[in-house]
């Protein structure tokens, strides 16, 4: 089971003059989609206050994936997305498009959202979830990103019945592969070269 940290990041939930709904929100989605809610807390939005709690939660919190709720809009206190890519030694930014493109379909100011995701090597993603409850519930972003961890994981425990070849090809696995714990062999190429060594590997098995 994934283990799922919720981080809220907000001003005035954090003094206590509004209540926190969207954690009890993203928890039940996240529940219900197989994740263990393993940690949740509550920052102000102050850049490196979150950083700091993100690398907790990656780190000695034990957590696989981090979802951040609040400070990713446009005003002077929103640096969810700045910390967030303090912290990540690689940025995802196909999952914010992801999250903003579901977010249309329900409302023209998702484009304002500047959510982003990134991943925090060896362990620990971090995706980051707009605070209010009606959007985190609504606009289909953590449907779809959680759906897309999860079928990912589901995939790989199904598929790898003993432990897989694991090749790192592209332009900058050599940056990668450092941080890679199992045994793998590196293609230090192109993506392309990465994938015909791939396929003629699996032909010779």
């Amino acid at each position: 089971m994934i283990r799922a940290a919720i981080l809220t990041v907000s001003d005035r939930c954090a003094r206590e003059q509004q209540e926190d709904r969207s954690t009890s929100v993203l928890a039940e989605i996240l529940s219900g989609r197989g994740f263990e809610i393993a940690a949740q807390a509550l920052v102000p939005d102050e850049q490196d206050v979150i950083a700091r709690e993100l690398v907790r939660l990656c780190g000695e919190g034990g957590c696989d994936i981090v979802f951040t709720a609040g400070g990713t809009g446009l005003g002077p206190r929103d640096v969810t997305p700045e910390a967030t890519r303090s912290v990540c030694d690689r940025l995802v930014p196909g999952l914010g498009e992801l999250m903003r493109a579901e977010s249309l379909k329900k409302t023209r100011y998702a484009v304002l959202s500047r959510g982003t995701a990134g991943l925090r090597v060896p362990t620990g993603e971090v995706v980051a979830f707009p605070t209010n409850t009606s959007d985190a519930l609504t606009s289909g972003g953590t449907y779809a990103i959680a759906g897309a961890i999860e079928r990912m994981h589901r995939h790989l425990a199904e598929r790898a019945g003993e432990m897989p070849l694991t090749l790192i090809t592209g332009g900058a696995g050599w940056k990668m592969a450092p941080w890679v714990t199992v045994r793998h062999t590196l293609i230090d190429t192109l993506i392309f070269d990465g994938l015909l060594t791939l396929q003629s590997r699996r032909l010779a098995l």
